[in-house]
């Protein structure tokens, strides 16, 4: 019981040092919203009312208060462009090694140069 505690306790710290929490918050407020807005007009009224920024509830003006002042720089930030290097020149494929029957059975179907026969034989 104590390792089950434990471990759960660890579980958490380390949810709520990634900002999970925060997160888990967010999701409670928008879905609060939705059901909210929902109330007294559509769904994709509502939806878009919760998701525009124009209507926040008093829970999401809290999170963005309490947000740390580098969460809240690194939305307005301009996004970084990530340029992939191409580099061209041969690529070589090494086929998996066949050893013992499995190599022979391969040599052999690789061997066969006749053509099949015409008509198909016929079984009895």
């Amino acid at each position: 019981m104590l390792g089950r505690l434990l471990k759960l306790s660890v579980i958490t710290t380390l949810s709520l040092s990634l900002g999970v929490g925060g997160t888990l918050l967010q999701s409670v407020a928008w879905l609060g919203m939705v059901w909210g807005f929902a109330q007294t007009s559509p769904l994709n009224v509502a939806i878009e009312k919760t998701f525009d920024g124009k209507h926040p509830c008093p829970l999401c003006k809290l999170l963005q208060r309490t947000a740390p002042a580098s969460k809240r720089a690194a939305v307005g930030s301009p996004q970084v462009k990530l340029e992939a290097l191409v580099m061209s020149g041969p690529v070589l494929l090494c086929p998996p090694r066949l050893v013992g029957s499995r190599w022979a059975l391969l040599r052999r179907e690789m061997s066969r140069a006749e053509a099949p026969p015409v008509p198909p034989p016929r079984f009895a």
